[in-house]
């Protein structure tokens, strides 16, 4: 139930008032997405089973999903899973494609869907093939080197690869590509033999000349739209801009879009687990800030390329609760994180991942595959399920102000988005057992009678009584949040 009352001073009163800024942002990259990764065969149906694909479809126009980050795993690069599960497209005995490999058969798909929906792909292969890298120790099998000479490896695998998707089966979507996953973990490399560089060489810029390289032979066969994506760094204690410029490397004029992922937060009302986790308010404001602040400058959009919290289940490295980052604690970190990154600037959010076998790092999975039936998650697949259709590619961001007088920092976050003719306002509620009750003031609402869609530890997308918003700025209209909850208000029909 909702009432209407005049709007309010919140110095006097214990409500939570939001209150729209008078801006739009400039359209957006893409929107909320995920991460399909197809390297490992058992995480996903072979392709021959079309109904289970038919299913994975289904569920992806459900979600609208706003960006996809494809990759895959080149034979012999070192994959934490091993090369014997490994499923990839390129044959490193041969160092050349197979085109009629199933890879891609679902890319040239999943770029059909995403036309469907306008939702970018970014293309990532992942490693350097063995065949192309550095020579690594002998006591070092799982070794992920540097190419040994870039210019080989653009003209061998990277640009025949492009050749590929874009000319023979005309991918319209691929407008990203990445290079490597994660290769530089700051100057405490948990992997010291990650991106590993000849002895004496300065690994940062080697990953620059990397790029450069790439980027002159993609340009050199005409694909000059299609932008490179980098660094994929790790850690939120990590802003590598920084340390290439230390190494007087300068990668920015080879690469079109930068990105970041980020798993090292929690909530703000939860105690760290250990040293190696931040707050959301620390990771958002200590780093990602940064980046965005970065990416304005250089003019170039700033992506969050894979994301979710190790906090739920992921405690040290070689521990782990294989259910914990698919509870509602987890999903809740991810929305209050990336609401509160879009007030900042960030372009696009992709969680990691659609589907993952449960026993790499825990159940991360948006959609489950058991005994050959394609199924939601129930914590994961609705929160993300109005994440998605709130943030969409090209839609425009307003900032809403939280109004808060309990002398403590506020517990609900809210952002609205323009989406062609829809309007949406997503609000997070991100403590536990505490409802918030909320004067809605002015905005783009005013006057707008909207459904409300609650995603709660109890209620999974349940559409709940619609809030009718004055259409006079001095007046607001009340209504609670209910704990650990995402409220979705939207003018959208469906």
């Amino acid at each position: 139930m909702s009432t209407s009352r005049p709007f309010v001073d919140l110095a006097r009163y214990p409500q939570v008032s939001l209150q729209a800024d008078a801006a739009w942002s400039a359209p957006l990259l893409g929107g909320v997405g995920c991460n399909v990764f197809l390297g490992r065969r058992a995480s996903y149906p072979a392709w021959s089973d079309q109904a289970a694909w038919s299913a994975i479809f289904a569920h992806l126009r459900d979600l609208r999903v706003g960006m996809l980050r494809v990759g895959f795993l080149p034979h012999g690069a070192g994959d934490i899973a091993g090369d014997a599960e490994s499923f990839s497209p390129w044959d490193d005995a041969r160092q050349c494609y197979d085109p009629h490999h199933d890879f891609f058969a679902i890319l040239k798909a999943l770029d059909t869907l995403a036309q469907e929906l306008g939702a970018p792909i970014m293309l990532d292969p992942w490693w350097v093939p063995r065949s192309l890298q550095v020579p690594g120790p002998p006591d070092q099998p799982g070794w992920r080197g540097a190419p040994a000479d870039a210019r080989d490896y653009a003209a061998r695998f990277i640009v025949p690869l492009v050749r590929h998707v874009q000319d023979v089966l005309h991918c319209r979507a691929i407008t990203c590509l990445g290079l490597l996953n994660e290769p530089i973990w700051n100057a405490q490399d948990r992997n010291p033999a990650n991106f590993g560089v000849p002895a004496g060489a300065d690994q940062l810029r080697a990953l620059c000349a990397m790029y450069a390289t790439v980027r002159a032979a993609l340009d050199q066969q005409g694909y000059t739209a299609l932008a490179l994506v980098g660094p994929s760094a790790l850690c939120a204690y990590q802003f590598p801009m920084a340390d290439f410029l230390a190494s007087d490397a300068n990668p920015l004029p080879s690469l079109g879009v930068l990105d970041h992922h980020y798993y090292m937060y929690h909530n703000d009302h939860f105690a760290p687990p250990n040293e190696g986790f931040f707050s959301t308010h620390e990771t958002i404001n200590g780093n990602v800030q940064r980046w965005c602040d970065f990416a304005r400058r250089v003019n170039k959009p700033f992506i969050i390329s894979e994301m979710g919290s190790f906090a739920y289940g992921r405690l040290f490295w070689g521990e782990r609760d294989l259910e914990g980052p698919a509870s509602h604690t987890a999903a809740i970190s991810d929305a209050q994180f990336i609401v509160r990154g879009l007030a900042h600037g960030v372009q696009a959010f992709l969680r990691w991942a659609l589907r993952v076998r449960r026993q790499h790092d825990g159940r991360w999975s948006i959609i489950d595959w058991h005994a050959g039936h394609i199924a939601p998650t129930p914590n994961t697949y609705p929160m993300y399920r109005e994440l998605m259709r709130a943030v969409r590619p090209g839609c425009q961001v307003q900032r809403v102000t939280c109004g808060h007088s309990a002398g403590r920092p506020c517990s609900v976050h809210a952002i609205a988005t323009r989406c062609g003719a829809d309007l949406h306002l997503l609000m997070v509620n991100d403590e536990p057992g505490k409802n918030h009750d909320i004067i809605l003031g002015p905005g783009p609402w005013s006057g707008l009678r909207l459904r409300r869609i609650v995603v709660d530890e109890t209620r999974k997308g349940v559409e709940g009584e619609p809030i009718t918003c004055p259409a006079d700025p001095a007046t607001g209209v009340e209504f609670v949040l209910s704990p650990y909850s995402l409220t979705h208000l939207t003018t959208r029909a469906d």
